[in-house]
């Protein structure tokens, strides 16, 4: 194995510069294969791993890393830059020269794909469907939901009479289930062939004028009337997938 000083003088490295950079090279390793390393679960758990040749040779590591975009020795030394895997490639899965750069201290924590979590998001009305990292950038393109609304929904923080829906919208998140369904009402007029989505009884009554107590009749799993002037009401279960091939427009974010 290669020693300090042969590195060093590979490399001209000062002394100090070597020392940071072990230090990357410690903490890529340690939290994409230690599970006792705290930040396991951002990294290794998720499938987050090390090149190998840099897994594999200290050297090779530290003779890429100080020719990556955005490495100065100064920089290094004063604490200005750190070693970045998403920039480049946007979510990346991997610590190597093809995905790496050296970039600012506060760029490197706006952008951590490895702590945040896609959600999902469809509009029953609009048909819109959009796909998002960041609930701030979402509730922008949408002023007429709050953040915090958004996170109680999407973090399932109470999951009884929490049911997944906000204004319209159904919310699937990575970090809770992401394979969860979302109850809605299905309406159908066996006359002109018109099919009305809705995830509350008191909406879809008013969308097809029908009372609601005709709705609860239909959708009673005990004794379900079949029609009411021209229209059938089910119970439906919504997926991701499904939401998906209906949706009207699709928007990805990942600011």
């Amino acid at each position: 194995m290669i020693s300090k000083d042969e590195v060093i003088k590979a490399l001209n490295l000062e002394d100090q510069e070597y020392k940071l950079l072990y230090n990357r090279y410690n903490g890529i390793k340690g939290r994409c294969y230690s599970k006792s390393n705290a930040k396991y679960k951002n990294y290794g758990a998720r499938g987050i791993y090390m090149d190998a040749s840099w897994l594999e040779d200290k050297l090779k590591f530290m003779r890429d890393v100080i020719r990556l975009e955005g490495y100065s020795t100064e920089k290094l030394l004063n604490g200005d830059i750190q070693l970045d895997k998403d920039l480049k490639q946007f979510g990346s899965d991997h610590y190597g020269p093809d995905t790496c750069s050296w970039v600012s201290g506060k760029t490197n924590t706006t952008i951590k794909p490895s702590y945040m979590w896609w959600h999902r998001a469809y509009n029953i009305y609009t048909g819109e469907f959009v796909k998002f990292y960041n609930l701030h950038e979402f509730t922008k393109m949408h002023p007429d939901i709050d953040e915090k609304s958004v996170s109680t929904v999407t973090k399932a923080k109470h999951r009884g009479g929490n049911t997944g829906w906000l204004k319209g919208w159904y919310f699937w998140s990575e970090k809770v289930n992401s394979a969860e369904k979302a109850k809605v009402f299905v309406a159908y007029n066996v006359k002109t062939n018109e099919t009305v989505y809705d995830y509350k009884v008191s909406y879809l009554q008013k969308r097809i004028n029908i009372p609601a107590y005709e709705i609860y009749k239909m959708t009673s799993p005990a004794k379900p009337a079949t029609r009411y002037k021209d229209w059938e009401v089910k119970v439906d279960y919504l997926s991701e997938e499904t939401a998906r091939k209906m949706a009207t427009s699709y928007t990805e974010t990942i600011a």
